[in-house]
């Protein structure tokens, strides 16, 4: 979605969706569903890819959230604020 919204206090250090065989880790909540979190895992938690700089159309992706390298979605979820303002532009 697009707008401004803000961080909430959800953060979680795995989540895993089993109706869409994906996963992810250091998940920080923003706009309900949506979130900040790592690239993305299987249900072991092993990671499809280690860099966003090897995301490739073959690997699955998050359906709207904000994937992260592991390293940047470990920092966001254990130091950004709750309340931290989130802006989504259209390009």
């Amino acid at each position: 979605p697009t707008g401004t919204f803000a961080t909430s206090n959800i953060r979680m250090d795995r989540v895993y969706n089993p109706k869409l065989r994906l996963g992810a880790n250091y998940c920080l909540s923003w706009n309900g569903d949506y979130m900040f979190h790592s690239v993305v895992t299987t249900a072991d938690q092993h990671h499809y890819i280690k860099s966003l700089a090897k995301q490739q159309v073959k690997h699955p992706s998050s359906p709207g959230c904000v994937c992260l390298s592991i390293d940047d979605a470990k920092w966001i979820e254990h130091n950004l604020p709750t309340g931290t303002k989130v802006v989504v532009a259209d390009n």
